[in-house]
Protein backbone atom coordinates (compact mmCIF):
# COMPACT_ATOMS: atom_id res chain seq x y z
CA UNK A 1 0.00 0.00 0.00
CA UNK A 2 1.33 3.48 -0.89
CA UNK A 3 0.89 6.47 1.16
CA UNK A 4 0.48 9.81 0.07
CA UNK A 5 3.35 12.50 2.05
CA UNK A 6 1.24 15.40 2.90
CA UNK A 7 2.45 18.18 1.68
CA UNK A 8 4.03 19.94 5.01
CA UNK A 9 6.48 16.56 5.27
CA UNK A 10 7.27 17.38 1.20
CA UNK A 11 8.14 20.94 2.14
CA UNK A 12 10.06 19.68 5.37
CA UNK A 13 11.75 16.97 3.38
CA UNK A 14 12.72 19.06 0.39
CA UNK A 15 13.87 21.80 2.77
CA UNK A 16 16.18 19.07 4.73
CA UNK A 17 17.58 18.07 1.11
CA UNK A 18 18.38 21.69 0.66
CA UNK A 19 20.42 22.28 3.48
CA UNK A 20 22.12 18.80 3.47
CA UNK A 21 23.11 19.73 -0.68
CA UNK A 22 24.05 23.01 0.74
CA UNK A 23 26.37 22.27 4.04
CA UNK A 24 28.30 18.83 1.51
CA UNK A 25 28.88 21.23 -1.42
CA UNK A 26 32.59 21.90 -2.41
CA UNK A 27 31.69 25.19 -4.29
CA UNK A 28 29.03 26.40 -1.56
CA UNK A 29 27.12 29.57 -2.98
CA UNK A 30 25.49 31.91 -0.02
CA UNK A 31 22.78 30.08 1.59
CA UNK A 32 20.22 32.94 0.42
CA UNK A 33 20.62 32.38 -2.79
CA UNK A 34 20.99 28.61 -2.41
CA UNK A 35 17.47 28.50 -0.89
CA UNK A 36 16.02 31.34 -3.43
CA UNK A 37 17.26 29.12 -6.23
CA UNK A 38 15.36 25.76 -5.07
CA UNK A 39 12.46 27.83 -4.55
CA UNK A 40 11.97 29.02 -7.84
CA UNK A 41 12.65 25.47 -9.34
CA UNK A 42 9.94 23.84 -6.74
CA UNK A 43 7.35 26.83 -7.46
CA UNK A 44 8.35 28.52 -10.61
CA UNK A 45 5.08 29.34 -12.30
CA UNK A 46 2.64 28.21 -9.68
CA UNK A 47 0.72 31.26 -8.21
CA UNK A 48 -0.97 30.99 -5.06
CA UNK A 49 1.68 29.28 -3.11
CA UNK A 50 3.11 31.98 -0.68
CA UNK A 51 2.32 30.12 2.42
CA UNK A 52 4.46 27.32 1.54
CA UNK A 53 7.09 29.32 0.40
CA UNK A 54 7.45 31.33 3.85
CA UNK A 55 7.47 27.90 5.13
CA UNK A 56 10.26 26.46 2.93
CA UNK A 57 12.32 29.58 3.78
CA UNK A 58 11.97 29.29 7.59
CA UNK A 59 12.63 25.65 7.66
CA UNK A 60 15.84 25.85 5.69
CA UNK A 61 16.61 28.77 8.22
CA UNK A 62 16.06 26.62 10.82
CA UNK A 63 17.33 23.59 9.50
CA UNK A 64 20.70 25.25 9.00
CA UNK A 65 21.11 26.41 12.71
CA UNK A 66 20.58 23.17 13.96
CA UNK A 67 17.40 24.04 15.76
CA UNK A 68 15.21 20.80 13.39
CA UNK A 69 15.92 18.04 11.47
CA UNK A 70 13.18 16.34 9.34
CA UNK A 71 14.81 12.70 10.62
CA UNK A 72 15.54 13.14 14.25
CA UNK A 73 14.43 16.59 15.41
CA UNK A 74 10.64 17.08 13.23
CA UNK A 75 9.40 19.20 16.00
CA UNK A 76 10.47 22.67 15.09
CA UNK A 77 9.83 22.14 12.18
CA UNK A 78 6.14 20.87 12.26
CA UNK A 79 5.61 23.68 14.62
CA UNK A 80 6.19 26.06 11.58
CA UNK A 81 4.39 23.90 9.07
CA UNK A 82 1.50 24.24 11.84
CA UNK A 83 1.71 28.38 11.46
CA UNK A 84 1.15 27.39 7.35
CA UNK A 85 -2.32 26.27 8.05
CA UNK A 86 -3.23 29.38 10.57
CA UNK A 87 -4.74 32.52 9.40
CA UNK A 88 -2.63 35.28 8.29
CA UNK A 89 -3.53 38.32 10.16
CA UNK A 90 -4.11 41.41 8.78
Amino acid sequence: MRYRMSRDSQIMFAAQSLVDQWLHSVKRQPFRRAVDSEEIRIWDGHAGYEGERRTFRQMTETIRLGQGHARSNPGPLLKIAAKLHEPIPG
